[in-house]
């Protein structure tokens, strides 16, 4: 009998453990097909928030007569976010909203749009919950549209922005949303509403100012933003940041950056349980603080790395805390005299290509990428400065920070690019650099020091004058 208890054991774990394990990872076809009063010139686009992936977008064209179709799998319910738009990015977003899908559904609609109602639904099989998130994502576009043109009055604002959780409510009870994960999500998503817009009529008009008798409110943002779902939505870390700046007034007259950030860290650490939620806000805000920092004493940047590390110690994850350790230290080379950050780019063939290769000439770095209007604009200011001085000692580097290697390659052919043009590859250059925009221009001289961080541009009298004083 032992034996056979002992076989039974054995069975269990080898076979039918092993088997749970796989149906819970079963992935299962789901699809969405859709009708839409659009033409082959928009094409719809599924995002899956939930998704871990750094590539989590599908695409499929729109056909002449507006039909469209996705097939894909899922493991488990699951958001995702659907997003009509023209294929020239040159006008305007058309429509986008979420549905709550259970793998191996089959979601069907037809969606009428125009600028006046936004959007219809037509004939459809969608279920209560996935109404309701169709049909909030139409309410909420009129009713910005309607406070842009008719602003409330300065004592009515608060009032006419708790509509959008009465919204969610109504929606609720007209068609008893089931799913709680569906209620979290549209409180949110009405939470964010109410902030985005209490923030936007406080800009406009001059007289109202954000106190904390603005979250005096039924439904606390400490309550709403514990929950999972509100990781889902963009617009949640910065409604997040807004709540945080109004309701932490231990910090109000603190002008040290430092303080004021662990100050912000604090409070959320003791308003929330949501490890996620919370490690959201401390890596964005840390990134917020490397962003800002500029290095004015080199002496001093030891004990501005530690100070940076403790802050960074809020952070639960090893892998992120040290990254933006990292990201902080690299903060170094923007500062005057910087040697030449060790690393490798790629150029058009997708060679390495060392920086410091070009050392003992004067380094001009232009980054940019295919999609910035002012970089390609700046681009024969740079052949003219490049042809005035071809027999000076320097060197000019065109370093794209494209993430689409093809459309670079591209423009590099439609503009006929040529001298040493290079790609960051997987040397984060931009980021150690800390740049915050392009065209960005940085000056290296024949050592391989930093000269300018922020060089002037190539159209400028300055930079010749520069150029005019280098050995």
């Amino acid at each position: 009998m032992k034996n056979l208890s002992r076989l039974g054991f054995v069975f269990f774990i080898c076979i039918v453990v092993p088997l749970l394990s796989m149906a819970q990872s079963v992935q299962t076809n789901t699809f969405i097909q859709g009708v839409v009063n659009f033409d082959d010139q928009y094409e719809a686009v599924l995002n899956f928030p939930e998704s871990k992936a750094e590539d989590n977008n599908m695409i499929v064209p729109i056909s002449k007569s507006g039909n469209f179709a996705f097939k894909f799998p899922l493991q488990k319910w699951s958001f995702v976010k659907l997003t009509i738009i023209p294929k020239a990015r040159n006008q305007q977003l058309a429509l986008n909203f979420p549905l709550y899908l259970q793998p191996g559904s089959k979601t069907s609609m037809q969606l009428n749009y125009n600028d006046t109602s936004y959007l219809t639904l037509k004939a459809n099989n969608l279920s209560g919950s996935n109404k309701a998130l169709v049909l909030y994502s139409n309410y909420r576009y009129q009713k910005m549209k309607y406070w842009y043109m008719y602003p409330p009055k300065t004592d009515e604002v608060k009032t006419a922005m708790m509509q959008y959780f009465d919204q969610v409510k109504k929606l609720d009870a007209k068609y008893k949303i089931g799913s709680t994960a569906v209620r979290n999500y549209l409180q949110a998503w009405a939470m964010n509403d109410y902030i985005d817009n209490l923030t936007s009529q406080s800009a406009r008009n001059k007289e109202m100012k954000l106190d904390q008798l603005v979250f005096d409110i039924p439904l606390s943002p400490a309550v709403v933003y514990n929950k999972p779902q509100a990781l889902m939505l963009s617009e949640t870390f910065r409604c997040l940041d807004e709540y945080v700046r109004v309701m932490n007034t231990s910090n109000i007259e603190e002008i040290n950056p430092a303080k004021k950030t662990a100050s912000k860290m604090n409070f959320v650490k003791k308003q929330f349980t949501n490890e996620a939620i919370k490690n959201l806000f401390y890596e964005r805000e840390l990134a917020e603080y490397i962003r800002k920092f500029r290095i004015t004493d080199k002496t001093n940047f030891e004990a501005d790395q530690n100070t940076f590390n403790k802050l960074a110690d809020f952070i639960s994850s090893t892998e992120k805390k040290n990254e933006l350790i990292n990201q902080f230290s690299n903060l170094q080379y923007t500062l005057a005299g910087a040697s030449l950050p060790p690393i490798h780019l790629k150029d058009r063939n997708g060679n390495e290509v060392a920086l410091s290769n070009f050392k003992g000439k004067n380094i001009y770095i232009d980054l940019w990428a295919s999609w910035c209007i002012p970089c390609i604009q700046e681009i024969p200011n740079l052949h003219q400065l490049e042809e005035e001085y071809k027999d000076k000692n320097i060197v000019f580097l065109s370093i794209s920070i494209d993430e689409d290697k093809t459309a670079w390659q591209n423009k590099m052919k439609e503009l006929k690019l040529e001298g040493h043009q290079l790609e960051t590859g997987a040397s984060g250059f931009e980021k150690m650099m800390n740049v915050q925009g392009i065209p960005h221009f940085i000056l290296y001289d024949s050592d391989g020091k930093l000269l300018h961080y922020k060089a002037p541009r190539p159209g400028t009298q300055e930079i010749r004058n520069i150029f005019n004083s280098l050995k």
